[in-house]
């Protein structure tokens, strides 16, 4: 009998154990779950990820190059016109280089005094003109623009020149100004209007101020104060050669400038002035090539 009491009790301590343990455990389930709740939950920082800037297309990049391009100088009168860069490795005299590709480059709508003409001595203020071109453009980078006509009959490239290290220096411009060259009206039609209006511009200037060769080259009119007296024309003898048709002297040297039919007054000269020159058709009169010279004058064949 104390046994079975024994067991009852012990029974019964077990099952008053395990309650107590459930309640233990709701409570701090209860717990737990209230703390939860009242704690809000931390959201973390949105990460800022970098926008990558677009690229833009590679056929849209502009390209570099070193020749006929536009640029602003010399108060804009070569803006927009195609110009070629090259390297001077002589001068010859003072309208005349020559690139270190062989070609030769003659200074459009100017001329400057003779140094190195085969046939002509050294002419007033010539060597100041080919002196101070070479401190301007010798062993130089320059800008070639071409004016209407490429050549002239000498086969030289016929340009008006840029310092490319100075977009406001034009050459040409720049002789004519100081008095070292002078404008070259005969080829007024192989300008650029707009450039050959600057030049005659700037020879205006110099003539005016008496700057370089308007100075230096200038003789004076002699003021004779006594009576007038007859003046005995004295013959002189021709330096050109006598032409088999007129008997008269050439009416152009047959190696200077060029020249063309509507210079001559009738076929004849126009033929002796054709043969004199090699009849190599150098100034274009022979335009059929059949060895007469401007036919469209009066008294040819």
């Amino acid at each position: 009998m104390d046994k079975q009491i024994t067991i009852l009790f012990l029974f019964v301590l077990l099952i008053v154990a395990c309650s107590s343990s459930t309640d233990n455990i709701t409570t701090n389930s209860t717990v737990d779950k209230k703390n939860t709740q009242s704690k809000p939950l931390s959201n973390p920082s949105p990460k800022t990820i970098p926008t990558p800037t677009p690229k833009p297309p590679s056929n849209l990049t502009p390209t570099n190059t070193n020749t006929q391009k536009p640029i602003h100088n010399s108060g804009g009168i070569f803006y927009g016109l195609e110009y070629e860069k090259v390297y001077v490795s002589r001068v010859v005299d003072g309208d005349t280089i020559e690139l270190n590709d062989g070609r030769k480059i003659r200074y459009l709508g100017i001329d400057t005094p003779e140094t190195v003409h085969p046939r002509k001595d050294v002419e007033c203020f010539g060597p100041e003109a080919s002196n101070i071109n070479k401190e301007l453009v010798l062993n130089k980078k320059i800008r070639i623009y071409k004016g209407k006509k490429d050549k002239d009959i000498y086969d030289r490239y016929l340009r008006y020149i840029v310092l490319d290290s100075n977009e406001e220096l034009f050459v040409n411009d720049f002789l004519v100004k100081n008095g070292y060259a002078t404008v070259n009206k005969k080829y007024q039609s192989d300008n650029l209007n707009a450039i050959y209006d600057i030049l005659l511009n700037s020879q205006k200037l110099a003539s005016n101020t008496k700057i370089g060769l308007w100075s230096a080259c200038y003789t004076p009119p002699v003021i004779n104060t006594n009576p007038l007296t007859p003046k005995i024309i004295v013959p002189v003898t021709p330096t050109l050669p006598l032409g088999t048709r007129t008997r008269s002297p050439i009416m152009f040297d047959p190696y200077g400038s060029d020249v063309n039919c509507g210079d001559f007054p009738t076929w004849s000269y126009a033929q002796d002035f054709y043969e004199a020159a090699g009849m190599n058709n150098a100034h274009g009169l022979d335009r059929d090539r059949n060895g007469i010279a401007c036919e469209s004058l009066s008294g040819a064949p």
